[in-house]
Formats: C-alpha cells, sequence, structure tokens
C-alpha cells in the first residue's frame, strides 16, 4: 500500500507539472501570436507609411534615419525574451496525452484494488469481532458450567468442602489464566501443594470429570490415577468414572485390584518364559456372559 501510494503522489506530482507546462505554453503561445499579429500590422502600417511618403513628397523615406518608438523595442525585447523562454522549456511530448491516459488506467485500477482491499478489511473485522464475542460467550458460559460441575463433583468425592474456578484476568480473558481452588472439609488452605497425594488426585479427578460433563471427549487415558486413592476413595473414583462410560471411553493403566474388576477388557504383560514378554488379554464381560 505505501508503495502503491508513493507512486500515486509522483504520478499526481507528474500530472500537475504536465498541466502547468501546458498551461505556460498556451499562455506564451498566445503572447507570441499576439506580438506576430502586433509586428504584421506595424509593418503594415511602416510599408504603407513609406509609400505615402513617397507618393506626398516624391522622396524616400528610407533615407532618413527616423527614430523609432521605444514601444516597438520593448515590444521587440520582450517577443525575444519570450520566444528564449520557449526554447528553454526543451522538446514538447506529443505523446504526452496517451501517456497520460495509460497512466490514469492504471491509476483507476490501483484505487479499485485498493476499494476492494478495503471493503474486505472491513469484513475481515467485521467477521473477526463477531467470532470474538461470540467465542468470549461460550467460553464464559462453558467456564461456568465447568465451575459448577466442578463444585459439585468435588463436594460428592470429599463428602463435603469448598471450590472455586476463577480467571486470573477478567480484562482479556484470551489471555488470561485460570486458577481453581479447592478446600476439603476440615480444612484451611488454597494451595494444592498442602494436598495430600489422594487429595490432590482426587480434585484432579473432579476437575477433568467437570470438563468431561460439559463437553465430553471419546478417549481417555488414565495413567495410575488410583495410585494414591485408598480403597474408599477409590470406590468413589470408580463409582464416579461409571456414570461416564457411556460417552467416554477410558482407557487405565492401572495396578489396582478394584480398579482391575470394575474393567470390561484387561490387558497385561507377562513372561512365561524369561526374558520374553507376552500380552495377554481378558474381555471381562464375554467371560461374564458366557
Amino acid at each position: 500500500n505505501k508503495l502503491i501510494e508513493s507512486i500515486l503522489n509522483e504520478i499526481n506530482n507528474y500530472e500537475k507539472n504536465l498541466e502547468k507546462l501546458n498551461g505556460n505554453i498556451d499562455l506564451v503561445s498566445t503572447k507570441i501570436t499576439n506580438l506576430e499579429k502586433k509586428d504584421t500590422e506595424l509593418a503594415v502600417r511602416l510599408g504603407s507609411l513609406i509609400e505615402n511618403f513617397d507618393e506626398t513628397f516624391n522622396e524616400s523615406l528610407e533615407l532618413y534615419k527616423p527614430e523609432y518608438n521605444s514601444s516597438i523595442d520593448e515590444i521587440k525585447e520582450k517577443r525575444d525574451f519570450i520566444k528564449g523562454e520557449i526554447k528553454r522549456l526543451g522538446q514538447v511530448n506529443l505523446l504526452a496525452l496517451e501517456e497520460l491516459e495509460e497512466i490514469k488506467k492504471r491509476y483507476d485500477y490501483l484505487i479499485s484494488q485498493k476499494e476492494d482491499l478495503i471493503a474486505a478489511k472491513k469484513d475481515l473485522d467485521l467477521l473477526v469481532s463477531k467470532t470474538m464475542e461470540v467465542s468470549k460467550k461460550q467460553f464464559t458460559d462453558s467456564l461456568k458450567k465447568v465451575k459448577n460441575n466442578f463444585d459439585k463433583i468435588f463436594k460428592r468425592l470429599f463428602n463435603g468442602g469448598k471450590t472455586d474456578l476463577y480467571l486470573t484476568d477478567r480484562e482479556d480473558i484470551f489471555k488470561s489464566g485460570i486458577e481453581f481452588v479447592a478446600i476439603p472439609p476440615g480444612k484451611r488452605m488454597n494451595k494444592k501443594t498442602l494436598l495430600s497425594g489422594g487429595e490432590k488426585t482426587l480434585t484432579a479427578i473432579a476437575l477433568l470429570f467437570s470438563i468431561f460433563m460439559v463437553k465430553p471427549s471419546p478417549f481417555c487415558f488414565l495413567d495410575e490415577v488410583d495410585h494414591d486413592l485408598d480403597e474408599e476413595n477409590n470406590i468413589r473414583f470408580l463409582n464416579l468414572l461409571k456414570e461416564f462410560t457411556d460417552t467416554t471411553q477410558f482407557v487405565i493403566i492401572t495396578h489396582n485390584r478394584r480398579t482391575m474388576e470394575f474393567a470390561d477388557v484387561i490387558y497385561g504383560v507377562t513372561t512365561e518364559q524369561p526374558g520374553v514378554s507376552k500380552v495377554v488379554s481378558l474381555d471381562v464381560v464375554e467371560r461374564a456372559v458366557g
């Protein structure tokens, strides 16, 4: 755009200079024509005077040295000056009008392209603005739902407690972080480093499933998520997990007996022979039906 504007400015300057030079040429040409007419008229009058003088006095006027009117000298001097000015103007480009027409076509084309770009930019700005508004609303609504779900699941897993989920920068939600507070019943803390291993696990489970309640995922991999859970909390986790098996397929890496009993299909690695690993599987549901 800057290059186009620079070229257009140069074109405008050349057009202005050309118009000014053409105007000067026309003005000078008019003056020369008028002076030439006047000089011709004076020459005719002078010839007529010479003839009349010869007829009247029978004497040639060329024998006398009359003093010419100073205005004639001024006119001649001005005429010579104007001719010099015309000569200093240099060669006149006879193709200037055709070149001007081509430049004008190029100029009109660039202007139309510029207008199209400006219109497209306005459309894109409007689209981005609408997208940002819709995204902001959807994000805010989803965050509220996750917050409510997180509070419900946390209280269910801990039999009480208090939670909170909030943005670190409410002015710019797209660059904001998300902080959450999880306080189990009977404790006063808001830092996860003060939670036990099992409490951290249950808090992470509550946050994960609160998101699944808003937007389910077709697959979910859980690696040793029940490692720090005791028997009672593991049962709570499995009961919660069972409610989501209709929308999400869970793949759990575990050594917990309770979790393996909950699974529909079990995969394991065994070494029947020293140094040789073998993958075995067990379809619990099919075996139960059989």
